[in-house]
């Protein structure tokens, strides 16, 4: 004896639409009904999901079904059609359905194709869920409430191009642990009038969302996740191009490639976590469309909000190391160079541990954040050595303009002051009675002494390991002290600026050398 359920016997009273389904099944033909989904119950569209189940099943003798599977077109699907924990073998098409109850397939193991078009549900319970082939879901397929088929696992595509899907009040898709193992087309004019999660997911190829609409949804004001993404692995392409996300969490997901365009993200996107290999070949990779992306994340994660605790940053480095990985390293550079002065900007340059004192804290943080822009200012925070270069030949050639016109005014002098002494060099003091002379000019000065050269005199004195002797033969002539602090401190003249412009040329050369070598080093670092 079989279980109940399982022979036609059990089921009477069978519908003219179920004698109909019943015998093209045997014969492996679609059942027509109607060419759109019905609206009401009707004599000749219902069928009764327990009727609906014994062919799934396979039949029996006087009702086997063909190995093209079940086909209908039209039906109104009375009561409830449950699946829950067997095995179906053969193929299960059904377009432009009616189900009165949510279909549940927990534990379900399909051999073949899973087919709904242009039905409708009350949702889907399919938790545990195995399909051998493709499943489907598209061409207006809708439900308004939720489909929910958590750890599913689906060995062809899953496909819900054109599906409209209502959460009341809750999500309108659960695919938490879902195992796709070839593509997740969201696709076209697909709607989730609530929020997906599709945590924990893995699609083997690809995750298509061109042209799909998702829409969150809003908890005492707050809004909810539209989509929720955290801990997926995509082996593929990540697509969301022509899509519009917000609320959108990829926080720990992970993907070979994504492929996205300027509009694709619109606020409030966690990427903390999120991996890629690398951008795909239409998508933006200038660093002014990326940074926009970056900035695209809520302000938490940003930093710009007084928990500066939180800020991420991960999406940054996952950034740079991209770009530079693609070749388009000026990009990954500006980027990087964005994030430092982020850091600066948040606050988390100069940070102190806990139990440090307020004075001290706001002391740190005022001396790192000044060292840090000017990093940046002087060599890019590491990413411009060349910046640097540029730097010091600036410095170099302004502060020899200044050393050769403090020379012609007579500013400039030998830095032994026994020449001053010698009647033969008479002539070359401005301050000599027979003359207004002055040192750089002076043809009294015998062959052997260094002349004075400004650029010479200017790169000496710039870099710290290099002797051209000028530093040691010439210097500003400086009148002597007054005796008194007061005397000499409003004592100001032009050979003061001369010597105030030496000591900044001597500390800046020390500083550029120190990170001109830190730079390089560190730039070579980078590049590994």
């Amino acid at each position: 004896m079989k279980p109940f359920g399982r022979a036609l016997t059990d089921f009477p009273n069978l519908s003219p639409a179920e004698r109909v389904l019943i015998n093209n099944c045997r014969l492996g033909a679609r059942t027509y009904f109607s060419s759109i989904r019905p609206k009401s119950r009707e004599r000749d569209n219902f069928v009764r999901a327990e009727v609906l189940r014994f062919l799934a099943l396979g039949g029996d003798e006087q009702a086997p079904v063909h190995e093209a599977g079940i086909l209908i077109s039209g039906a109104w699907i009375e009561g409830e059609l449950s699946l829950e924990g067997v095995t179906v073998s053969i193929s299960l098409s059904l377009r432009n359905c009616h189900f009165e109850q949510p279909l549940i397939l927990r534990s379900a193991q399909f051999s073949g194709d899973l087919e709904f078009d242009n039905t409708y549900f009350p949702g889907i319970r399919g938790d545990g869920l195995t399909c051998m082939r493709d499943l489907f879901l598209r061409g207006g397929t809708a439900s308004n409430d939720l489909v929910r088929l958590v750890g599913a696992t689906v060995h062809g595509d899953f496909d819900l191009t054109g599906a409209k899907l209502r959460g009341i009040g809750q999500e309108s898709l659960m695919l938490d642990g879902i195992d796709v193992k070839g593509s997740l087309h969201f696709g076209p004019h697909f709607v989730a009038d609530g929020p997906i999660r599709l945590s924990a997911a893995h699609i083997g190829r690809r995750l298509d969302c061109r042209g799909a609409t998702f829409k969150g949804s809003f908890t005492k004001g707050k809004p909810n996740r539209a989509v929720n993404m955290r801990g997926a692995t995509i082996d593929g392409v990540l697509d969301v191009r022509g899509v519009r996300l917000e609320h959108v969490v990829l926080a720990d997901a992970s993907a070979r490639f994504l492929e996205d365009d300027v509009d694709s993200w619109l606020a409030d996107v966690v990427l903390n976590g999120f991996q890629y290999q690398g951008l795909a070949h239409d998508s933006p990779t200038d660093c002014i469309s990326r940074l926009g992306w970056l900035h695209k994340q809520s302000p938490a994660h940003l930093g710009e909000t007084e928990a500066a605790r939180l800020f991420c940053p991960q999406p940054w480095q996952q950034l740079i190391r991209t770009l530079r990985a693609m070749g388009h390293k000026a990009d990954a550079v500006e980027v990087g160079i964005a994030f430092e002065d982020q850091l600066r900007r948040i606050g988390k340059v100069g940070e102190s541990p806990e139990g440090t004192g307020p004075l001290q804290r706001k002391l740190v943080r005022a001396v790192s954040a000044s060292t840090h822009w000017i990093f940046g200012l002087l060599a890019g925070y590491g990413y411009k050595p060349m910046r640097l270069l540029i730097w010091m030949f600036a410095v170099w050639g302004v502060c020899a303009l200044t050393y050769w016109g403090a020379a012609r005014h007579s500013l400039m002098g030998p830095s032994n002051p026994a020449i001053f002494d010698k009647d033969a060099y008479a002539m070359c003091s401005s301050k000599s009675e027979v003359g207004s002379h002055n040192w750089y000019l002076c043809s009294m000065l015998k062959s052997e002494f260094p002349s004075f050269s400004p650029l010479a005199y200017s790169l000496d004195i710039l870099l710290p390991v290099v002797n051209l002797r000028q530093e040691d033969n010439w210097t500003p002539i400086v009148p002597s002290p007054k005796g008194d602090v007061w005397s000499d401190a409003t004592a100001w003249t032009t050979a003061h600026s001369i010597r105030l412009v030496i000591w900044f040329e001597t500390i800046f050369g020390w500083i550029a050398s120190l990170l001109l070598v830190a730079t390089v080093s560190g730039f070579a670092r980078r590049n590994e």
